[in-house]
């Protein structure tokens, strides 16, 4: 039997298969296995998957996206939040720097007694609302040190009041806001914190512009802390009423 032809570019490899096969098997497997034969020159994917898979695929991955797309932040806890320090208050900022936290809640109060009804009312209605940014005197307490402590609230606890003075003011006479020297943005703050029990603290809500116009003047209360003995919160939805203060 006559060997065939190998071509000139297949002689090597016909050569290694003679090592191992007869020339019949060799010039068979060439011309079978290896001429004419693709060469892979890159790796390539198959898919194997069926569009039934893929569709499936494709409605997990946007499940999986659009539930991370609205997941809800994990709340910080107790602890990260003293770590954070998200309630300490830097000592950088000035006492003017809280006046426009006072002036928004003076809007909040004028909407409050703005509902009607008696001073008691609207004295409840204030005792129950937010106190943060809020001007407060203190004007009756069992501790005699604390009677004309006066300044505003930046933060609130069950028991205590924090509130921000200027350094170096004293205790003087009640100022109604929100004219007067205790808005000067060049005066240092101090931090005051004042407990609610056995104390009275003083508010003044000015009147909107159309009472003053009447000649309504600044609308005074008193607001008796130990009966807002509550965080902010809990506090909103109770109604107080005037009780006297026997312990003072």
């Amino acid at each position: 039997m006559a060997t065939p032809a190998i071509p000139a570019h297949s002689t090597d490899a016909y050569a290694l298969l003679l090592q191992h096969n007869p020339p019949v098997l060799a010039s068979e497997v060439l011309a079978g296995k290896v001429l004419n034969k693709p060469l892979s020159l890159h790796p390539t994917t198959t898919t194997t998957t069926s569009s039934k898979d893929d569709a499936r695929s494709q409605r997990r991955s946007l499940r999986t996206s659009q539930s991370t797309r609205h997941r809800k932040p994990v709340p910080l806890t107790a602890r990260e939040k003293r770590q954070l320090n998200v309630y300490a208050i830097p000592r950088r900022f000035c006492y003017g720097d809280f006046t426009s936290l006072h002036t928004l809640w003076l809007s909040y109060a004028q909407t409050l007694v703005a509902m009607g009804g008696g001073s008691a009312s609207m004295a409840g209605r204030l005792a129950s609302g937010d106190l943060h940014g809020a001007l407060v005197e203190v004007v009756r307490s069992r501790a005699v040190d604390r009677v004309g402590i006066r300044g505003i609230v930046i933060k609130e606890t069950r028991g205590v009041l924090v509130v921000v003075t200027q350094k170096g003011e004293g205790k003087s006479e009640y100022i109604p806001p929100p004219s007067g020297p205790i808005f000067a943005e060049t005066k240092l703050m101090r931090k005051v914190a004042v407990p609610k029990e056995f104390t009275v603290f003083r508010i003044a809500v000015p009147p909107t512009d159309e009472d003053r116009a009447r000649g309504r003047g600044d609308m005074i209360f008193e607001l008796q802390g130990n009966q807002m003995m509550f965080r902010a919160a809990e506090r909103a939805g109770k109604k107080f009423k005037a009780k006297p203060m026997l312990d003072l």
